[in-house]
């Protein structure tokens, strides 16, 4: 989803996370409404702009938390050796410290490996890079880019940015004013845009 600030994109991912209600219309998993489903059966992942990590866990228990919720603290190791393979990016040396020792660059990793760690049938992002250098943004593209074609779940991936829209969207939904302008690949929305907006 791609659009400038203030155009309802955020809104629409948590609406979609069933953490807003919509005013008209329902968000569907399956054929089902989401209002039917509990929260915990969802299973949704969501990476946000500024991490929400816990700021009073260390690193390790803010990737386990699912676990340490769920009363399974023993799965959390094997998770972590899971998401590095996944990810193919080290996040050991982390996990004993707490996220406001943490640079922006390894708390997104933290926030991204907690996502994973959820098993998640649907991942939404909220601009997850717009907080990083531009060296770091294109590193993390990549990384996001290699879970997303190792999982291959439908993702929703929030953004202002043209260049990341058009790595990393199979289909580009373009937003102006809480609607949608246009959809379609790059290529399409490129070559042949609907209206002065999109072009």
């Amino acid at each position: 989803i791609l659009g400038p600030s203030g155009c309802g994109k955020t809104t629409l991912l948590k609406v979609i996370a069933g953490l807003v209600t919509p005013d008209n219309g329902e968000v569907l998993y399956d054929s089902v409404p989401i209002s039917e489903i509990p929260p915990s059966e969802r299973g949704i992942g969501m990476v946000f702009q500024n991490y929400a990590l816990f700021p009073h866990l260390p690193a390790r228990d803010n990737i386990g938390f699912f676990d340490i919720v769920r009363r399974h603290p023993e799965r959390i190791p094997q998770r972590i050796r899971y998401i590095v393979d996944v990810m193919g990016i080290e996040v050991e040396h982390l996990l004993s410290r707490k996220p406001p020792t943490l640079s922006g660059g390894e708390q997104q990793r933290v926030a991204i490996a907690r996502c994973i760690a959820r098993d998640p049938k649907i991942f939404l992002f909220d601009e997850p890079l717009s907080n990083l250098d531009a060296k770091l943004r294109v590193e993390t593209r990549l990384q996001i880019k290699r879970l997303l074609r190792h999982y291959q779940i439908t993702s929703v991936y929030v953004t202002h940015d043209q260049i990341e829209a058009s790595t990393m969207g199979d289909r580009i939904a373009i937003m102006n004013n809480g609607k949608f302008e246009q959809i379609g690949t790059y290529h399409a929305l490129y070559t042949t845009p609907v209206n002065a907006f999109v072009a």
